[in-house]
Parts: C-alpha cells; structure tokens; sequence
C-alpha cells in the first residue's frame, strides 16, 4: 500500500514544476534579449557616456567662443591729440611814475605797492593760457639799492605779486637792463626771481647753468625755452665774475639751438633784438630769425625795439615753418610818444599732430597803455576798449603831435599783417569784412 501511494504523488509534483521552469527559462530569454541582466554596469557606462558627450559639447563651444574672439577685430584706443594754450607779452618797463602810482593805489593796505590794478584788463586773457611768457624788463636789484626809473632801473618787488597774479608763469630777465645795478643787482635779481613759482630765463649764474637749456613740460609735451640779448647797454661784468649773459652771437644760437631740438618736442626762443622806434625788423633780425628757422625753432618772440614790428611765417628745411613775432612793444611804461603806448599779446596754441607738433591759431590783440597828463595812473587795456575820449586825453598828446586814433590805427593795419588780427573790432581798421579777410595764421606743418 505505501508503494503505491509515492507513486500517485509523482505526476502531480511535475505538474507544478514543469510550467514554473518554462515561465523562468522565458523570462531569462526576455531579459537576455533586452539587456536586464547588465543593468547596473551599462547604467554607469551610460553615465560616463553623457559626462563625456557634455564636455565635449562644452569644449566645441569654448574652442568656437574662442575662435570667435580671435577672430574679431579690436579697434585700436582713439589717440587723444595734446593741445597747449600760449600768450606771449612785450616789455614791462617800471618807469618812476609807473611804481609811484603803484604806491598810490597801495594806500590803505598793508603793501607799499600794488601793481596789479595796472594789469586787471589783461588778466582774463593771461591766465587763461596754459603757459603765458613776459619780459620783466627792469630788474628787482633790491630795495637796499634804491628805487630808480630810467635810465638804470630798479623795479620794486611788488611787481612780482601783479606778474604771477595775472597769470605769468615764464619770465624773461636777458634785456639791456639787466646790469643797470651791476653785478650783485644781477644776481639779487636772479635769486628774487628765482624764489617765485615761475621759470626764470635769461639769468645764469655760471657756464654751466648757462648751458642748462630751460626745459618746461605741460602735459607732457617738453618746450625748450632759450633767451638772448644784443647788449646790456655798455655795462659788462667784472672779468673775475662767474655770472654769464647771454648775449645774441650766431654760433651761439646755432649751437643752442641745435641743442634743444633734440631735447624737446617744441622750442621757443626769446630775443631782445633790433631798433628801437623802428617799425621795420633790421636785416640782423632777418638773418637771425632764418637761422633759428634752418634749425627747427618753432617759435621767436622778439622785444626791445618798443613798438610792435611785424608777425609772419619763417620757411624751414624740414618742410616747417616758424612763427616769427619780430616785436611785441611795450606791455607797460610811461614812454613819451604814442607808439611806445601800442603794444600786443600773441596767442596761439601747440597742437599735436600724427606728424610732430603744430603751432597753430595765432592771433595778435593789441594793447596799449593809458596815462593822464604828467604820466599819472598808467594802467593797461585792450585796444579795443580804448575810447576815443581816452585818447584825446592820453599825456603823450604833449610831447607827441602824431598821437591820435587814425595814427594808432595805421600803425597796426601797416605793421600787423591782417590774418593774425583775429578780432571783428578790427574790420573797419582794415577796411574790409570777416568774409573776405585771410585769416588762416596757421602753420601747416608739422614740427
């Protein structure tokens, strides 16, 4: 009985087994053809996959950001051209009654002089200028020395006060008054200005210093600044003396010269030459200007003569042109005669170029001094603010028969050529129009 009872059993536990082994062979078939059994490993290598796939997009996209920026064309910076204003003065001659109205308008201050109301009309026009030169005509020896006018001069100090406060910065001592109180004049002279924030030219107190080319940087840009004169009026230092003037003497300059332009971009030189009362420059004033032109000098500002002389335009070698101021007259005096009371200011501006620097927009504004019967109140103004009312009352009127507006007018329509007269004021002078006048005074040539 216990065989046949195993015997029953077997067929059934094959029914059971038989379909759960077909149902897990199938599904190892399934999951062989789609990949199951590799799940987790295929998962990360897919992983990998797509990291790689990023940064390979992120490289082509950097390398072609990259290509884009090599490849773009980066404007050079606009270069900023330099641009330096100029104003140029004649003669400050401190005649006796030139600082004694000084002393009068210093009353009830704590100066004993004050020059400055004397200059009060020019100031806006000086001290607009990045750079304004003037020759201080007389020296300051020193009030130990005495006070004294022509014909040996010696300046009170207070005149620097009425220099520097309209707006001077460069100023000129190398003229024929410069040894009116000798050798410790010069000297005293030398040290006072000096001692002031200015540049001082024309006084040197050894060969060396002499030889030391006054060099003045304004943005950058460095102007050289040399100054000669043609005499001290018979007066001469000791022979034992260190001090040098600089007298005019052709080798010299053309030395000098030469020297400056190749230690500055600009070269400016001051020259005390000429005659004086003449409206004409001397054939030495030509040869001179010609030779300072042949070896590059931008520009001549000429003193000395006391009248304005002509303005005009020097051909140079180098394919440039100097601009020659012959003479600018008396900024300040109390001369006698109504030619030595017209006097000028030149402005003109140095501008860069590609090429080197241009001197450029020159313009002439006439000036001319006022004063009452005996030489009283000598004051400055501009030309055109000079009324018939203050000419018929000028002093000059008794010792000069010529002094009237038609003949100061002449002087500067003959003298002045029309394109450095600037101002409409002028127009009916020349007799013509803003339209139909040349007034190109610029120097089309590079430094």
């Amino acid at each position: 009985m216990k065989n046949k009872k195993n015997n029953s059993n077997t067929p059934f536990f094959l029914i059971i087994m038989i379909p759960l082994l077909l149902v897990l062979i199938f599904a190892l078939v399934a999951a062989s053809k789609s990949g199951g059994l590799y799940e987790v490993s295929d998962n990360n290598s897919d992983i990998t996959d797509i990291d790689s796939q990023k940064n390979q997009n992120l490289d082509e996209t950097k390398h072609s950001g990259q290509n884009k920026i090599d490849n773009e064309v980066i404007p050079e910076p606009k270069k900023e051209y330099r641009n330096i204003t100029f104003a140029a003065a004649g003669d400050i001659l401190v005649h006796t009654n030139v600082y004694k109205y000084a002393s009068q308008l210093a009353q009830g201050t704590d100066a004993e002089y004050d020059f400055k109301p004397m200059f009060a009309n020019i100031k806006e026009i000086i001290s607009s200028a990045d750079l304004a030169y003037v020759n201080q005509e007389t020296p300051c020896a020193g009030k130990e020395r005495g006070y004294s006018g022509y014909p040996t001069f010696n300046t009170p100090d207070e005149i620097a006060d009425a220099v520097l406060d309209t707006g001077f910065d460069i100023v000129n001592i190398a003229n024929n008054h410069m040894l009116d109180k000798g050798e410790s004049g010069l000297a005293r002279n030398i040290d006072f200005w000096s001692s002031k924030d200015i540049t001082l030219l024309g006084g040197f107190k050894n060969e060396e210093d002499y030889n030391t080319i006054r060099i003045v940087e304004q943005d950058g840009v460095k102007i050289a600044f040399l100054s000669y004169t043609y005499g001290t009026n018979y007066l001469v230092l000791p022979a034992s003396s260190e001090y040098v003037i600089p007298y005019e003497n052709a080798d010299e300059i053309d030395r000098q010269t030469k020297e400056a332009r190749e230690l500055a971009d600009v070269v400016i030189v001051s020259m005390h030459w000429g005659n004086e009362d003449n409206f004409t420059p001397s054939e030495n004033q030509k040869n001179l200007a010609q030779l300072m032109a042949n070896n590059g000098v931008d520009v001549i500002l000429g003193m000395h003569p006391h009248v304005l002389q002509p303005i005009e335009w020097i051909d140079r070698p180098d394919g440039g042109k100097t601009l020659c101021v012959y003479s600018l007259g008396n900024l300040i005096s109390t001369m006698m005669y109504g030619r030595n009371m017209l006097g000028g200011i030149v402005t003109f501006e140095i501008n860069e170029t590609d090429n080197g620097f241009l001197i450029e927009n020159v313009e002439l504004i006439p000036t001319m001094t006022y004063y009452q019967s005996g030489f009283s109140s000598p004051t400055i103004y501009l030309y055109k603010d000079f009324t018939p009312e203050m000419q018929a009352n000028h002093g000059a009127h008794r010792y000069d028969s010529y002094m009237s507006q038609s003949y100061l007018d002449n002087i500067i329509k003959t003298t002045i050529d029309r394109q450095f007269i600037k101002d409409s004021f002028y127009d009916t002078i020349y007799g013509e129009t803003n339209t139909s006048v040349n007034t190109d005074s610029t120097n089309s040539s590079a430094a």
